[in-house]
């Protein structure tokens, strides 16, 4: 993810997410600790990760905060680095990041699923368009975690397929997630099972209220 950003040595880089603070002391040492911001909303990890600069010589700036909302005091930046979990990109993030600036994410269209390694490039109206570079694994930024599923309806739906339903299960993380996204992006797939009557694959509505939130299909 480093290699996407593409950094040079004048970029003022906006970190959301301190982790270790491993990547935080990475870019100070290439670009200058004030050139260094990072964004963590827990206090814990923020002060492990400033113990860990120190140790490592390093002391870029960590704020203390939500970090969907960025950094605006010291925005524009060149770069952002997102070391969470994202479905659904906040839009501070491109407006504090100047035209002609990247973004650097983990986009994960299902929460505590699959991943993908996303370059977002801004341009000068407010848009931000990008690709997708290879898979990638994060904790989702709290705002958009989904810490517990509700239970399955009483009342599921069954039907037949000559589909097998562990190919789509099984293809999440092969590129499927992202086409599944795409056209469908109120769904979700959370398991693929064997059940009394056949093979079943588990469906979740991740927009509807909690008496609707939950479907099960079975396809034999």
């Amino acid at each position: 993810m480093l290699d996407l950003l593409d950094i040079a040595s004048h970029h003022q880089v906006l970190g959301i997410g301190a982790g270790s603070g491993w990547t935080d002391a990475l870019l100070a040492w290439r670009l200058g600790d004030d050139q260094v911001t990072t964004v963590e909303i827990d206090e814990y990890v923020a002060a492990r990760a400033s113990a860990n600069y120190k140790a490592a010589g390093y002391l870029p700036t960590l704020l203390i905060g939500d970090g969907t909302r960025g950094a605006p005091d010291g925005a524009p930046y060149d770069r952002m680095h997102v070391t969470c979990g994202v479905r659904n990109v906040p839009y501070e993030w491109i407006e504090q990041t100047r035209p002609g600036g990247s973004i650097v994410l983990p986009w994960m269209p299902m929460p505590g699923q699959w991943g993908y390694q996303l370059r977002l490039d801004v341009l000068d109206d407010g848009v931000a368009v990008g690709r997708f570079h290879g898979d990638c694994g994060f904790m989702m930024l709290r705002s958009q975690r989904v810490e517990s599923w509700p239970p399955y309806a009483d009342t599921d739906v069954k039907s037949t397929s000559r589909l097998d339903p562990r190919e789509p299960a099984g293809a999440l993380d092969r590129g499927f997630a992202l086409h599944l996204a795409a056209l469908a992006p109120h769904l979700t797939i959370t398991a693929a099972d064997q059940e009394d009557d056949g093979w079943g694959i588990r469906l979740r509505d991740l927009t509807g209220p909690a008496s609707r939130h939950s479907r099960r299909r079975v396809l034999q």
